[in-house]
């Protein structure tokens, strides 16, 4: 008997312990486990909240103005391309005639050029029809065309003026900027305006400051 309950007594305290070894394993492994889901959840939340939300920028997108008659389009309509004139050509003679209706084969010529803004024409062969283009709008008020405007500001900002122009559009193979004296009459316009609108936006700013001033 005495045997037999010491060989009970060593056989529980020989059987206890991986019992509680194997409870505190699959403890540790349920609390690794849950561990991990929860750095694997942190991960994923924080990595999505760092990226842009779809919804954002979808509403960007719909609060872009479109410059184009279709949504997909992503040239502005309001700017200028550089095309060669061999290239137009090709391009029109892909064209019916509006008025015959037979495909375009004619013409191509330069009715008036003024610095970089020129009228294009293009006669039809077949009905003697005649269309005409106009590379640049006028500014508003004034007979100036948008794109010598913009050329005469860039020749400025850039340093370069009337001669650095010149040379640039040699380069380009572009027509010519508008001649040296009507360059230098429209820069003395171009140069009232800037010191017009100079004087009025310093006018506004001071406004602006002494009424900040004013509130505080």
């Amino acid at each position: 008997n005495i045997f037999n309950i010491r060989c009970s007594r060593k056989t529980t305290s020989t059987r206890t312990p991986p019992k509680k070894r194997i409870e505190l394993s699959s403890l540790q492994l349920k609390n690794i486990s849950t561990a991990q889901t929860t750095t694997s959840n942190l991960t994923t939340s924080s990595i999505r909240s760092s990226l842009p939300s779809q919804k954002k920028n979808k509403k960007t997108k719909l609060d872009t103005p479109s410059t184009s008659s279709k949504p997909d389009s992503n040239v502005p309509l309001d700017g200028y391309s550089i095309i060669q004139n061999q290239m137009l050509f090709a391009l029109i003679c892909k064209t019916n005639c509006e008025v015959c209706g037979s495909r375009w084969n004619g013409q191509m010529n330069i009715n008036k050029r003024e610095g970089l803004f020129l009228i294009l024409s293009f006669q039809c062969s077949t009905c003697q029809n005649i269309i005409t283009i106009e590379t640049s709008p006028k500014i508003v008020a004034s007979d100036r065309r948008d794109i010598n405007v913009r050329s005469q500001i860039g020749g400025h900002l850039c340093g370069i003026r009337h001669a650095g122009l010149v040379k640039l559009m040699g380069v380009m193979n572009l027509p010519s900027p508008i001649h040296d004296e009507r360059y230098s009459k429209w820069d003395r316009d171009l140069l009232i305006m800037v010191k017009s609108f100079t004087g009025t936006s310093t006018k506004k700013a001071v406004v602006e400051i002494v009424a900040a001033e004013n509130d505080t």
